[in-house]
């Protein structure tokens, strides 16, 4: 060798090593508030001290390109010196960057897995372009290949969950990794797989049959269906019959429905890879279907022939489940909702469920936000099987991102967020689940029209926290008698149907129909009029609810007098109603309003003990504004209930809730009044009562809305109010202003703000979704503004940066600055009697 080129290579070698061992300066992590998607800060690797021959690949968690540099002395020829070079001149440019772009002629890296050859060859390099008659590579780990040469290795020993005489789940081996590292992700490219002739016709089974079958490239997986009744404990156990071939197993058991309710793969109690589903509880009574099926599906790589066993047992649990399946739960999640939780060693996966209608065009991310987690999303179509996943994002890094699938069809379907290798994987940690569709906002409009619904037929569909409602069309005609009932599924969901006239305005509403426990029923409802009518499927309380779940929707024609409905009545602007409240349903009444109205609905006690209260829906039933006391009432009752001076933000029906507090009774009268017009038309963010609370020395209570201080079981304590807004989606837009109303205050003594000084208006924080929502009181908050006075407040620049993160929900804290207590036996306070938050968009 020449001496010239000795020395060039000995001293790009050396350039290799210290471009690997220069740390960069950490990226910041970037400023959120509350609980907005967390942002992983890049980071680049301390390079141990010293190499060894044994390699241990390490990875930050943000670090896109993790390298090793092994120090095995290595023998290079004359004649291959001049290519040498050249790779390695082409390495070190690769080497002192984060993440290597992505070229029409991919590279391979020295990593913990060299690719398998035929005709292997010695030849060294650092990064060297693929051949069709490649060399050998120096790797930290290498696969099985058809004749094996020497390899210098980590480790290649697979980690079985039987013997280590057995295969792994996967045809690459398992990499033994140092604890303390993250294990390295290996990307691979989205999966989307239709299986449909690989599928075998379903075959109805019963209790004590053995069936069983051959899984093969061909046939992948079979189905089979059973009845049972509600109350059943079943076991369903698959196993191989010959142990010299390499099934592994996978059992999955779908609800009548079509959901996917367990799963298994392995079942450790068999220690073999044989899966089972044991002391499973049958939720309802129905056709279950069990796939037994092959780890990975349509992507395994096993075959063999299986034995099934279906029994019912007499509900103690003779073999545990694996905690894969027994902790993993199915959580819905809709367009635009956002969900977070933990993948460890016991709970592989966490399952969602989303109702999705045929054409959809889809994305799903799953985020690491902390740990070693190399995130995985698989997705299943309504009847089970896996028709997609993804382990890293296509445009890059290591995050899981399924990007533009198109529904092949419409049904409940399910996502995996997992992490890479599944069960047999090895990273941990907390993810973050987006799920979008196409041409969609981040932050959805709350109802969604999901499609139409027809006689004698059932609609699948979910409530969730982000979309707490859905509506479909019927076209009926005038005199027809029709009965719509929504039954829960999967979930608490307690379900509330709404039914809206061609015009656009409320004509019934039920909560629990007869004989129906906590499910709904419109029951023989008479059209009065033909069109297309609108049914609102929603829950107990709408989008202040807390129910969540699937259900199952049916419309038939009836006949007959109806039953268990919750009338809505019309009235007018300037009307005046008396009716009485003694116990059971609250009454509504709808009437129609222009945009910029400027409206006030009063609710006054008028005999027995009523104690009224108040609310505005929109004609969905999405409630805009309440109203308990009315301490402003002329005739001091404060027990009445006002709503003053809300503005209409969009010309509609409306819908006034008139209903009492506690179990009071007594007659009523209802007043709608139009005050005034304006052509400065807000729209409003909705206070979550459930999110809101007085607290009392950071204990919550179930006061007024106020500050200052108040006598509780005889004790003066300090007062602070915690107010929770959903912000409403409008057509993407973000506002131009937004304001606090709160000039409307009632002082209990007229020197508060001189006792307390000025009034602080904090922001706590804003979230993407409820699943993370706190309610909290904070003693050192960071305050916004600050007031002297009950007046307006001016949330602009708060509300934009909330809207700009894709906020759902905004907390504020409203206290005074001083955190001192008047001493005198009486309530220092000031009382917000209808805070709102408004906000102002351009015309679209």
């Amino acid at each position: 060798m020449k001496l010239h080129r000795i020395i060039l290579l000995g001293i790009l070698c050396i350039t290799i090593v210290l471009s690997a061992c220069t740390s960069n300066e950490p990226v910041p992590p970037t400023a959120l508030r509350g609980a907005i998607v967390p942002t992983r800060v890049t980071e680049t690797p301390t390079p141990t001290e010293e190499a060894t021959a044994e390699v241990t690949l390490t990875q930050s968690p943000a670090t896109n390109t993790p390298v090793s540099i092994p120090t095995e002395e290595v023998i290079i020829t004359e004649e291959a010196t001049v290519d040498v070079i050249a790779v390695v001149t082409e390495a070190t440019q690769e080497v002192a960057t984060t993440e290597a772009p992505a070229t029409a002629e991919p590279t391979e890296v020295v990593t913990a897995e060299a690719i398998a050859t035929e005709e292997p060859t010695e030849i060294v390099t650092v990064e060297a372009t693929a051949t069709e008659e490649p060399t050998e590579v120096v790797t930290a780990e290498a696969t099985a290949t058809e004749e094996p040469t020497e390899e210098i290795v980590a480790s290649n020993t697979p980690t079985p969950t039987e013997t280590l005489e057995e295969p792994t789940h996967t045809p690459t081996p398992t990499l033994r990794v140092d604890p303390s590292h993250t294990p390295t992700p290996t990307s691979t490219p989205t999966i989307e797989v239709t299986p449909t002739e690989a599928v075998t016709d379903e075959t109805t089974i019963a209790y004590g049959d053995v069936v069983g079958g051959t899984i093969t490239n061909a046939t992948y997986e079979f189905r089979y269906t059973f009845a049972a009744e509600a109350g059943d404990f079943v076991s369903i156990i698959m196993r191989a019959t010959d142990r010299q071939e390499n099934l592994d197993g996978y059992l999955t058991l779908l609800a009548p429905n079509g959901a996917q309710l367990v799963v298994n793969d392995d079942l450790n109690s068999l220690e073999s890879y044989d899966p089972g589903i044991t002391n499973y509880e049958i939720p309802q009574a129905g056709i279950y279907t069990i796939i037994a099926s092959r780890f990975n599906g349509i992507a395994g790589t096993s075959s063999g022939g299986f034995e099934l066993t279906l029994e019912v047992v007499d509900g103690v649990a003779i073999t545990p489940t694996p905690a894969a399946t027994e902790d993993s739960t199915e959580t819905a999640i809709t367009y635009g909702g956002r969900a977070q939780g933990d993948i460890s060693n016991d709970i592989p996966y966490v399952a969602y469920q989303f109702v999705a209608q045929e054409g959809d065009v889809i994305g799903i991310q799953v985020n690491a936000l902390s740990g070693t987690l190399d995130p995985q999303v698989v997705l299943f179509s309504a009847n089970g099987s896996e028709i997609a996943s993804n382990d890293d994002d296509p445009l890059g890094g290591f995050n899981a991102y399924l990007r533009d699938f198109v529904i092949p069809e419409s049904g409940v379907y399910t996502i995996w967020a997992t992490r890479f290798n599944r069960d047999q994987g090895t990273s941990e940690g907390q993810f973050e689940l987006v799920l979008e569709k196409s041409g969609g906002s981040a932050t959805p409009p709350p109802i969604t029209n999901t499609g139409v619904i027809v006689l004698d037929e059932a609609i699948s569909g979910e409530i969730t926290n982000g979309d707490f409602a859905r509506t479909y069309t019927f076209s009926g005609t005038q005199g027809q008698i029709v009965t719509f009932v929504m039954r829960a599924n999967v979930g608490d969901l307690d379900p509330y149907l709404i039914l809206v006239d061609p015009e656009g305005k409320q004509i019934a509403r039920n909560d629990d129909g007869q004989d129906l426990g906590f499910n709904s029923s419109l029951d023989k409802v008479r059209l009065p009029m033909t069109g297309d009518y609108t049914l609102v499927a929603t829950r107990f309380q709408v989008a202040l609810g807390v129910t969540q779940g699937t259900f199952q929707l049916t419309a038939t024609e009836d006949t007959g007098t109806s039953q268990a409905l919750i009338t809505v009545d019309e009235m007018g602007l300037g009307d005046s109603i008396s009716d009485g409240l003694n116990g059971g349903s609250y009454h509504y009444y709808t009437f129609l309003a222009q945009a910029g109205d400027v409206i006030t609905i009063s609710l006054a006690n008028v005999s027995g003990d009523l104690d009224p209260f108040l609310s505005l829906e929109d004609n969905f039933g999405t409630e805009l504004v309440r109203a308990y006391d009315d301490l402003f009432d002329e005739d001091d009752n404060v027990n009445n209930a006002t709503i003053r001076d809300f503005i209409i933000p969009q010309t509609g029906y409306y819908v006034i809730g008139a209903g009492y507090s506690g179990e009071t009774t007594g007659q009523y009268r209802l007043i709608l009044n139009r005050t005034e017009t304006t052509s400065t038309i807000p729209q409003y963010a909705v206070l979550d009562w459930v999110q809101t609370s007085t607290f009392a020395d950071s204990e919550p209570t179930n006061f007024l809305i106020n500050a200052g201080d108040w006598i509780i079981d005889d004790v003066e304590r300090r007062v602070s109010s915690v107010l929770t807004f959903r912000l409403p989606s409008f057509g993407g837009q973000i506002p131009t202003s937004a304001q606090l109303t709160l000039e409307a205050c009632y002082l209990t003594n007229p020197s508060v703000f001189d006792l307390f000084g000025e009034l602080e208006i904090s922001n706590l924080s804003y979230y993407a979704s409820d699943a993370t929502l706190p309610l909290a009181f904070e003693s050192n908050p960071t305050v916004f503004t600050t007031v002297s006075k009950c007046q307006d407040v001016d949330m602009t620049a708060l509300v934009v940066e909330a809207y700009g993160a894709e906020a759902t929900f905004l907390q504020i804290q409203i206290n005074f600055a001083s955190a001192d207590v008047n001493t005198n036996d009486s309530i220092d306070a000031v009382i917000f009697v209808d805070p709102r938050l408004e906000l102002y968009f351009d015309a679209p």
